[in-house]
């Protein structure tokens, strides 16, 4: 989870994410467009949440979430309306960022020099880490089905992991990632392999390719760049998923 702002006093945010989830059945409220208080806001922090829910004064008891016009709770509806029940609905789990904490490379750090290490591979060398990180592919997989993995093991790292594109602006707190991944004949056997990059202060990029020595690749573009393995060109064709992880 990435570190939250608790004292809402003065401050400016950004909305990270809000997912509409499956509708519920309950009874709609409606305020009278005059009521003084209905466009007065809570934002109170979720019980052992890094995020937090926002809702009216209106309706403080209640505790709805924030009210829209000609919503409904009807079975279809483009626009719903949820009740807050004690942490039941994800839909309700909003993250704020200082938007003044963003810079084009977050967080990264200069380049790290890893020596030849079994241990160390693309993955944990990505994450910083000196230990090894496990991490599941079957020969046919797609990226998007990869990168679902790597939000699993990242955030069971305790780190918080976000999908960013390779331009946009991140958190201090936080550096980019670069990955692909490949599934390809050779020699007649079926190998498949997932590879990461992981940004540099500079906004240069740096991997470790197994166990061979770290290196630092200079002012690329993964986008373009042809991640080669073992002789075969371009061996990690997929799209490059980037996300940005936390330390």
């Amino acid at each position: 989870m990435s570190k939250m702002i608790k004292t809402l006093s003065l401050f400016c945010f950004a909305l990270v994410g809000v997912t509409v989830g499956a509708a519920t059945t309950m009874t709609a409220s409606v305020a009278a467009a005059n009521n003084a208080n209905t466009q007065k806001f809570y934002i109170n922090q979720n019980v052992g949440e890094s995020s937090f829910r926002i809702h009216s004064r209106e309706y403080r008891d209640g505790a709805y979430s924030i009210e829209i016009d000609n919503a409904s709770t009807a079975a279809g509806a483009k626009v719903k309306k949820f009740g807050w029940q004690g942490g039941a609905y994800k839909t309700q789990f909003w993250v704020f960022e200082n938007i003044s904490d963003l810079s084009a490379y977050g967080g990264a750090i200069g380049y790290r020099s890893v020596a030849n290490s079994v241990t160390v591979r693309c993955f944990s060398y990505a994450l910083e880490r000196s230990q090894a990180t496990s991490l599941v592919m079957q020969y046919g997989d797609s990226v998007t089905t990869v990168f679902a993995r790597v939000k699993t093991v990242v955030e069971g790292l305790d780190r918080s992991f976000r999908p960013v594109t390779r331009t946009e602006n991140i958190r201090r707190d936080e550096y980019r990632i670069a990955m692909r991944v490949g599934s390809h004949v050779v020699n007649g056997q079926k190998e498949c392999d997932y590879h990461f990059m992981v940004q540099l202060s500079n906004g240069q990029w740096a991997h470790k390719q197994g166990a061979t020595d770290s290196k630092n690749l200079g002012a690329i573009n993964p986008d373009t760049y042809s991640w080669d393995l073992a002789g075969v060109t371009n061996f990690y064709n997929s799209s490059t998923k980037y996300f940005a992880v936390s330390r």
